[in-house]
């Protein structure tokens, strides 16, 4: 993801968080590759609840209502723009067999003053990593007499 604090999601934290002095970080960290991790997973578990609760409605979700919800996330590139995160995360698509959600990366490279991205977002060679991802898993549910989750699971299919 993106570093920096060129991005309105980070506008906002400054507007919203530090302007009414509620940040819990020094701001000059605010955009660091460790901050703009954690927005990016807190527009996750955000995203994930509004769809929970716009499936089951508002209020407090189980478990099962949030994996359902993970399970079928579709975080849009227009979705992104309207959070203000463009370029800080990538759009994906969770489902019951993709939990990675796609497994984009982008690269980046140090001047010696700031990190600056040197790709667009990379796709994985998932037809090498996939069949070995799932040979290693099927030994370990085997070693571990653990029964892989199979067909459909609160509508989500993973079959």
């Amino acid at each position: 993801h993106a570093v920096g604090t060129d991005f309105p999601v980070v506008n906002d934290i400054f507007e919203y968080v530090y302007g009414v002095m509620k940040g819990n970080i020094a701001s000059s960290r605010v955009g660091s590759v460790y901050h703009l991790r954690g927005v990016s997973a807190a527009i996750v578990t955000t995203e994930v609840i509004r769809k929970a609760q716009e499936k089951y409605g508002v209020g407090p979700i189980s478990g099962e209502e949030f994996r359902w919800a993970m399970e079928n996330l579709d975080l849009t590139a227009e979705r992104i723009a309207e959070l203000g995160a463009t370029d800080v995360l990538p759009p994906f698509k969770i489902t019951c067999a993709d939990h990675e959600g796609g497994g984009s990366a982008r690269f980046q490279q140090w001047d010696g003053n700031a990190w600056h991205f040197i790709t667009d977002w990379v796709e994985p060679m998932k037809d090498i990593t996939r069949p070995m991802i799932e040979a290693s898993a099927a030994a370990y549910a085997k070693e571990k007499g653990i029964t892989p989750r199979s067909g459909m699971s609160m509508g989500s299919d993973c079959g």
